[in-house]
């Protein structure tokens, strides 16, 4: 380890003297992708074989995007919020189960459910000031009106400092699951505007001419225990990430999400998977009369291959999920309810409860939508265009469909046309994926008014179930309404979970450990990290 540190000792020193003599820091809005200049003063890009893989092993390079922000409030790249979770810390973090723990706050407290109070610990900010209430409150503020987390924080009525010492928060209604939902990277009041604010986490991004560095915050208060104290960025253009992870120029990649992976690794590699509030999921269109009865719901519940579809489909990278929760989630239990699985003569018991019948004996079952008109039932089942994985798992829903005698069609469709058909009604099933809030709030899917009830499915009962949750005081009140949730919708099928997805993390074999990412920031743990770039 301490070769290790004298290679990043050196390899900085060499860095700030280039910058002092080509004038550092200035942005020329160039697209030339930034080079990691290695101890002899050459480039790695001039180099190949043994020898990149030499100079590329004196530093723990990551991947980044110059163009974007570093804002945690505003940066859209995955690249780039991947990073925030070493420079940003929130008032809470997730853990792998979605258990909140405090971060940036010491005690914390509500009465009512409604009005919340926050006592902060004495971090100190990059720019040398001590955290205070009110930037926390100022960050909150900006984030509430951000794109990125205007739907996470849309029930926080108001947040300020209340000249005590305190953050306080005011809800639109009791919810006291709140700390879940506040994991938000803070930044130091009046710097919305500014490429990479200050924060409390224990690194700082700083420009080193044409590359970037993340540097060890010294007065962060565990900065002792970072082994690494310098993390390099550096551009990477898409058709080169497998090739410079393969020869180790390139030390971690991260996706955002099963459905978008398209690596193809090769090589000894870790693969660290962690899960996400990301639900992937079958909607129905209630206009439709034979899809208003329960029990033709079911039958597509049991035409869902979950397994098959998460390790054939996704290469085992996701969480079938049979009920409405993540089966990840701490208080999660399969006893909550009795849930639809795959299942041939269920699918066709349930056809039959509903009255479907091969009137004709075309092969193809039939409705009766009464005094005698049989028509067959035609299903359209839409899904984006863009995602193989979505359409070959909608296809093998299709098909488990078609044999037990339906009649559904699986018809991708570009986003805009999608989003149309959704919102014009113009589908019987469709193929949807939803991000929940941290603390799985399905109000947007199943309440009347949500934002992605498409189809009205639903309805003013799971509008109750949701309020009990959100009112649950303690973990066994919280299970037992999470569980009542569960179990209707169990019974009475308004969307069909498929599954959740999970993000990826890869790393060489070995290098490092002590890596425990979750939905809160696959960073949260650098503390415990021990890299061997050998």
């Amino acid at each position: 380890m301490n070769r290790i540190r004298k290679g990043f000792a050196l390899l900085l020193c060499l860095l700030l003297l280039l910058a002092a003599l080509t004038g550092c820091g200035k942005k020329d809005g160039s697209s030339e992708t930034p080079e990691m200049e290695d101890e002899s003063g050459g480039t790695a890009d001039d180099m190949s074989g043994p020898e990149k893989r030499k100079a590329s092993n004196s530093a723990f390079t990551m991947r980044f995007s110059s163009s974007d922000s570093m804002n945690p409030l505003y940066c859209r790249s995955g690249s780039n919020t991947a990073l925030m979770s070493l420079i940003y810390e929130g008032l809470f973090r997730l853990d792998e189960s979605f258990q909140p723990y405090p971060v940036l706050c010491k005690e914390y407290g509500t009465e009512d459910g409604k009005t919340w109070w926050f006592t902060l610990i004495g971090a100190v900010m990059h720019d040398g000031s001590e955290l205070k209430p009110v930037d926390v409150a100022y960050t909150i503020n900006l984030a509430r009106d951000s794109d990125k987390y205007r739907s996470r924080l849309s029930e926080i009525a108001a947040c300020y400092d209340n000249g005590d010492g305190r953050v306080i928060m005011e809800l639109k209604a009791e919810n006291r699951n709140l700390p879940a939902l506040l994991d938000v990277p803070i930044i130091c009041a009046g710097t919305g505007d500014d490429f990479a604010p200050a924060g409390t986490g224990p690194y700082v991004y700083r420009e080193m001419g044409r590359n970037a560095v993340l540097e060890v915050f010294r007065e962060y208060r565990d900065a002792d225990a970072a082994e690494t104290r310098s993390l390099y960025l550096r551009e990477y253009a898409e058709g080169t990430l497998e090739e410079s992870f393969s020869d180790r120029s390139l030390d971690m990649i991260w996706e955002g999400g099963s459905d978008s992976s398209s690596l193809h690794l090769y090589g000894e590699f870790e693969t660290h998977c962690y899960d996400t509030t990301m639900l992937q999921y079958i909607g129905f269109n209630f206009n439709r009369i034979a899809l208003q009865q329960a029990s033709v719901r079911r039958a597509i519940a049991c035409a869902v291959d979950r397994e098959m579809i998460v390790d054939e489909i996704y290469g085992s990278i996701g969480r079938p999920a049979a009920l409405l929760y993540n089966p990840s989630f701490r208080l999660y239990a399969d006893s909550w309810a009795d849930a639809q699985e795959y299942s041939v003569s269920e699918m066709s018991a349930n056809l039959a409860e509903a009255g479907l019948q091969d009137h004709n004996n075309d092969g193809l079952l039939e409705y009766d939508y009464g005094g005698g008109y049989w028509e067959t039932l035609s299903l359209r089942f839409v899904v984006y265009e863009g995602s193989t994985k979505k359409i070959a798992a909608a296809q093998a829903i299709a098909g488990n469909l078609n044999r037990v005698g339906l009649d559904v069609k699986v018809t991708p469709l570009p986003w805009d046309d999608y989003l149309q058909a959704l919102e014009n009604g113009r589908f019987e099933l469709y193929y949807g994926e939803a991000a929940l809030p941290h603390d799985f709030d399905f109000s947007a899917l199943l309440t009347p008014g949500g934002s992605l009830r498409y189809g009205l499915t639903g309805g003013t009962a799971y509008a109750d179930l949701i309020g009990d949750v959100k009112r649950a005081a303690g973990d066994e009140e919280l299970e037992a309404a999470a569980a009542a949730l569960c179990r209707y919708a169990a019974e009475n099928v308004p969307i069909v979970p498929i599954q959740y997805r999970q993000n990826v993390v890869y790393t060489h074999r070995g290098e490092v450990t002590g890596l425990s990412p979750s939905v809160s920031g696959i960073f949260q743990s650098v503390k415990e990290w021990s890299i061997n770039l050998s």
